[in-house]
């Protein structure tokens, strides 16, 4: 009951339903157990520059974890990781279109992926490396958020969202 509190003090559901949530206490960590569906959970502010990071620990979980920038009605940017490939792309009614993909083996245990949009220019990485760069139209300003797309659970650390407007 707290970590959904938490949660939704802070996201709101853009699509899908909210995630079943606990508080880890060895690691501190919000571990999720995502419905059926695709979710999708957005911070309520808007940005324009922005980075976006997370820790995740997913060995029981089976699917996509994405951070989402530039959120609007049902399109967004993206850097998605599922089943061993990152995706960096765009989706404008309801249509992908990926800029730039990349084949990634993870280890067991937290990782961090980072997204990072300046303009017309993203870049996406895993564990501080570098692996998915592309280049898209700009965008108006947007919600910030985490897709969630599987079964099992998936534990999250230190959501961190950075605007880098000047």
């Amino acid at each position: 009951p707290g970590a959904e509190s938490l949660l939704e003090e802070h996201l709101s559901v853009v699509r899908g339903a909210w995630p079943a949530a606990r508080v880890q206490t060895r690691e501190a960590a919000l571990v999720l157990e995502p419905s059926p569906d695709p979710t999708i959970l957005a911070l309520q502010r808007e940005y324009d520059l922005v980075n976006v990071r997370i820790l995740f620990e997913g060995r029981e979980f089976e699917g996509a974890l994405g951070l989402l920038h530039h959120i609007r009605g049902d399109d967004y940017d993206y850097l998605i990781l599922d089943s061993g490939s990152l995706r960096l792309g765009r989706r404008v009614a309801g249509e992908d279109t990926v800029l730039e993909r990349a084949e990634i083996e993870l280890s067991p245990g937290w990782h961090e992926i980072e997204v990072v949009a300046a303009g017309d220019h993203f870049r996406g990485y895993v564990d501080g490396e570098l692996l998915v760069h592309g280049h898209a139209g700009e965008r108006s300003p947007g919600r910030v958020g985490l897709l969630i797309d599987g079964a099992g659970t998936l534990a999250l650390d230190d959501l961190r969202v950075t605007s880098l407007d000047s």
